[in-house]
């Protein structure tokens, strides 16, 4: 299964009046969850990060859904503090 994604511009503006872009995904294919993601300020932008995304995603399904969940929640964990 290759991943691929689309690319789209927001209804919604930035501060300075531009549009913003999004991208979104299936995790495991047809029928699959489909996340979004979206705020970015150009749509080169938006692409190279679903590219980044979708990269990570590997052709089976659970082990898909797994990389997806540890890829997302790892930039924001924070260790505690001994």
């Amino acid at each position: 299964m290759i991943q691929q994604g689309q690319v789209f511009k927001l209804k919604a503006t930035g501060v300075d009046g531009e549009p913003l872009w999004s991208y979104r995904y299936r995790v495991a294919g047809r029928g699959s969850a489909r996340r979004q993601v979206g705020g970015f300020t150009t749509k080169a932008e938006a692409q190279r990060a679903l590219q980044a995304v979708t990269s990570t995603i590997v052709s089976w399904p659970a082990l898909s859904s797994a990389v997806v969940l540890i890829t997302a929640r790892l930039p924001n964990h924070q260790c505690a503090s001994p």
